[in-house]
């Protein structure tokens, strides 16, 4: 923890300056690297799996840093997403040293993983990011980071001192149309499939026409019964319960209408460019760029 302090101190000069948690993962890394290759060979002798002990102590040891954090996030920062992305990154990194190190084991270092929970940090942003409590406005930040990209992008463009606007533009905007279906297709995927939602059928009775039915209130049930999987499921605390499906949805229709006004843009950019033409517009060269598609997919799906 010195050593990360007097990192942050130096990193402060600079001009985006890393989070605390960020540095000393970097350094718990590097620590890790440092230990399987100067004292691991001479601990072998002594314990067949040293390295493999020696990271997982280090995975523990960052673990208590890291829930803590995650369990305090209320919001999607930089800052958050810097740490918890160097959080994922050194828990690959201490995990991969593991398997290796247990590579002449016969669980093939599986008792060694088992000590090593995972920090779940990817988990962490995917509930940030569709978190409605997260997102006063209903839709990921994320898709208007997105959008916003694709907008400076068609603005610089047409700023080119150059004189085939329109002749460039569809392979330009092939790629970004790439783009916003890659993004609506991982939105769609992280929801999970229709039966997550659906409750699952009551167990079915069987009478006969002359059966009568004496109806009794059922005694309920103290309150540490378990909780089947559908109840979990629509709780709201995960990515596939329905609040963060509705802001998958809000997401979707966001990007789907703010594509309308990307096509106006470009329209406007094409009749300022000195080098288009009439034909650019009445072949609907905008209008062909752009595709919807994969977000009405996503909300139907």
């Amino acid at each position: 923890m010195e050593k990360a302090d007097s990192s942050r101190r130096a990193s402060k000069n600079q001009p985006n300056p890393l989070p605390i948690l960020a540095i000393l993962a970097k350094h718990v890394g590097e620590l890790a690297v440092n230990e399987k290759q100067v004292f691991s060979p001479i601990l072998k002798r002594r314990h067949p799996f040293s390295a493999g002990v020696a990271v997982a102590t280090l995975h523990a040891c960052y673990g208590n840093e890291i829930k803590q954090f995650i369990s305090s996030i209320v919001e999607l920062t930089p800052d958050a997403v810097q740490v918890l992305r160097a959080a994922d990154k050194l828990e690959k990194d201490l995990v991969q040293i593991a398997v290796e190190d247990s590579v002449d084991n016969d669980d093939g270092g599986k008792a060694i993983i088992r000590e090593m929970p995972p920090y779940e940090a990817e988990v962490a942003i995917a509930n940030l990011v569709w978190n409605p409590q997260a997102n006063q406005e209903g839709y990921a930040p994320s898709a208007v980071e997105v959008l916003r990209i694709i907008d400076e992008t068609l603005d610089a463009y047409f700023q080119l001192p150059i004189p085939m606007h329109p002749a460039l533009l569809p392979d330009l905007m092939a790629g970004l149309d790439r783009c916003l279906q890659y993004y609506a297709t991982k939105a769609k995927s992280g929801c999970g499939s229709r039966n997550t939602y659906v409750p699952n059928m009551p167990a079915l009775t069987r009478c006969t026409a002359g059966s009568k039915f004496a109806w009794k209130k059922k005694d309920k049930l103290p309150n540490t019964r378990k909780r089947n999987s559908q109840v979990v499921t629509m709780n709201g605390d995960n990515s596939f319960g329905v609040p963060q499906l509705c802001v998958r949805i809000n997401t979707l229709h966001r990007i789907r209408s703010e594509l309308d006004v990307l096509e106006k843009r470009i329209i406007t950019h094409l009749r300022n460019s000195e080098s288009a033409h009439a034909e650019d517009f009445t072949n609907g060269l905008a209008k062909k760029l752009l595709t919807p598609a994969a977000c009405i997919e996503g909300v139907n799906n």
